[in-house]
């Protein structure tokens, strides 16, 4: 390890070697290090996610940006964004688009275990978890 580089062993074998970032709390991970999970959240962009949620409406484009305006880094809210763009597939993007018009009417965050209400095709509400 040096000023400007940080190296990992393993059994007294050198695996890798990373740059350091010039900033403090920086960070210098390089995509054949991360998990592959990590890896395919790596692949979205704030663009890309901001079209998934044009594509859904207004409302939850509107939705999608605050939630990445509020963080210090747009990236961390992304998995919030994605979880909202998957609940189309389960709820079918009316009652997407419902639940993003009344999150950002009542100026609410959709994250983590919140209980979200999202219409009912006859007009009831019913909870998300």
């Amino acid at each position: 390890m040096s000023e400007r580089t940080v190296e990992v062993f393993h059994k007294g074998q050198r695996v890798a070697s990373h740059a350091r970032s010039p900033g403090r709390r920086g960070h210098t991970t390089i995509p054949e290090h991360m998990p592959s999970l990590h890896r395919r959240h790596a692949e979205w962009t704030p663009a890309r996610l901001m079209a998934g949620a044009q594509k859904i409406g207004p409302a939850a484009a509107a939705l999608v940006s605050a939630i990445m305006a509020e963080r210090p880094h747009p990236e961390q809210g992304f998995r919030s964004c994605m979880g909202i763009l998957a609940l189309e597939k389960s709820y079918g993007r009316a009652r997407l688009k419902a639940a993003c018009q009344r999150a950002v009417n009542a100026a609410r965050k959709i994250r983590g275990t919140a209980e979200v209400k999202i219409p009912t095709s006859a007009g009831q509400p019913t909870g998300l978890a």
